[in-house]
């Protein structure tokens, strides 16, 4: 036929479009008029005319075979060999990703439903096996942490005391970690390893107001008297200790996507140290004047002695 392919693409491309035919103007105002001319059969393809002479018109059936058929495949997916349709999901900026997985799986069962048989859902490089892996690694940090620290406090002073100071580690991790829920924050590895950094910090106001009451307790004073004065007395050092401890704070000024990653640590250090210093002034004081108990100081046998020692000896000879 003499025919170029460039031709029967215009041709075909021409015919299935929408065509203006005007405007029509009515009461409720004014709207376009299109007649459409849309494709929808192969039978319809077939007809098109391509080229139109004197003696004969040249149709599309004339010079191509027309079938009903799925466009040609760009790219090819398989699955452990086997033909297979991807479909990516990404989570929004902020979005927590173990929801989202979860949503997603939600959706997936329901479709799966309805699926043909011998058709099935595979997941492929889900990253929330990894978070809840280091999750878990991260939760159990931080119970080594605590263990350490409450050792190190029971070896250090008295049974009771020891108690009583590593009560302030549970307590402020509750209350931390109820003031992050009451402000919108959820658990992260950010949070989890900022209690990690915490934990060792959170002892510090407990001690200093239990050791000033177990002091007065051992001249004599009632425990109860002796907690009321320590939390009156070490309230302005354990305030001060805390305000100097909160040194993460400029983070929350850090701008941009990066900021609003690393502003759940001083969140997390701030909310869980202010937490330690009111279990230290209010918590701590009303559990020691119940169960507290007055220390026994032997000055010879004392488990410190090797230091006292060393204390003595730098004194007698100064550099």
């Amino acid at each position: 036929y003499g025919l170029q392919l460039d031709q029967v693409i215009q041709g075909v491309a021409s015919s299935n479009s929408l065509v203006a035919a005007g405007n029509l103007e009515g009461s409720e105002g004014k709207y376009a008029v299109k007649v459409p001319s849309l494709i929808e059969t192969p039978e319809e393809v077939a007809n098109l005319p391509v080229v139109a002479t004197p003696n004969a018109v040249v149709q599309a059936k004339d010079v191509a075979t027309i079938r009903s058929t799925f466009k040609d495949a760009e790219t090819v997916t398989r699955l452990d060999g086997r033909p297979a349709i991807a479909i990516e999901v990404k989570k929004r900026i902020g979005a927590n990703l173990i929801d989202t997985l979860t949503h997603v799986r939600e959706v997936s069962d329901n479709f799966i439903k309805t699926m043909p048989e011998g058709m099935h859902v595979t997941y492929t490089q889900d990253k929330s096996v990894f978070v809840n892996q280091l999750l878990g690694d991260l939760q159990n940090h931080v119970m080594i942490a605590v263990i350490l620290v409450f050792i190190v406090i029971l070896y250090a002073l008295s049974g009771r005391a020891s108690l009583l100071i590593g009560l302030a580690i549970p307590s402020s991790f509750l209350m931390g970690i109820l003031l992050l829920a009451m402000m919108g924050y959820t658990i992260n590895m950010i949070v989890l390893f900022s209690l990690i950094l915490a934990v060792g910090m959170l002892v510090d106001d407990a001690i200093i107001v239990t050791e000033f009451a177990e002091r007065r307790m051992s001249e004599g004073m009632p425990k109860a008297d002796a907690f009321a004065l320590a939390a009156k007395r070490m309230a302005g050092p354990v305030v001060a200790a805390t305000m100097t401890r909160i040194a993460f704070s400029p983070l929350l000024f850090w701008p941009g996507i990066i900021g609003d990653f690393m502003k759940y640590m001083p969140i997390t250090l701030i909310v869980t140290l202010s937490a330690s210093m009111l279990y230290a002034l209010v918590f701590a004081p009303t559990l020691g004047a119940i169960f507290a108990k007055a220390p026994e100081h032997h000055e010879e046998g004392n488990r410190d002695g090797w230091y006292m020692a060393v204390v003595k000896q730098a004194v007698r000879f100064p550099i």
